[in-house]
């Protein structure tokens, strides 16, 4: 399943007819805080343990991806561009994190069982 939607891609259509470029790979210029909080939630879904670990992990990744999704909109409207794809970057190391967990759902860290 692909979570980085249709409407997402618009988006990045739109900041690169502007002239903002979403960067692939690492973004050099990402936050350090933000970067260490999304290390943190890839080694917290690595080292689940159960089921109930994973769903919560995933909502709380939801939670962030629907709150980045509302600045985001937002600072369109506001002609941000710059903060729209700041926002839409921090939106992409989530849904990875949420594409993961998906896939692991039925993995459950094997060396906890």
């Amino acid at each position: 399943m692909e979570l980085f939607t249709l409407c997402n891609l618009h988006v990045l259509l739109q900041l690169e007819l502007r002239g903002v470029l979403l960067e692939e790979g690492t973004d050099a210029a990402a936050d350090p805080a933000f970067l260490l909080e999304v290390l943190e939630i890839n080694e917290s879904l690595a080292e689940t343990r159960s089921q109930d670990e994973v769903s919560t992990i995933g909502r709380s990744v939801r939670e962030k991806l629907k709150d980045l999704t509302e600045r985001m909109n937002s600072s369109l409207i506001k002609g941000d561009l710059l903060t729209a794809k700041e926002l839409l970057a921090q939106m992409k190391y989530f849904t990875n994190i949420e594409e993961k967990r998906q896939g692991d759902r039925i993995k459950v860290c094997a060396c906890w069982s």
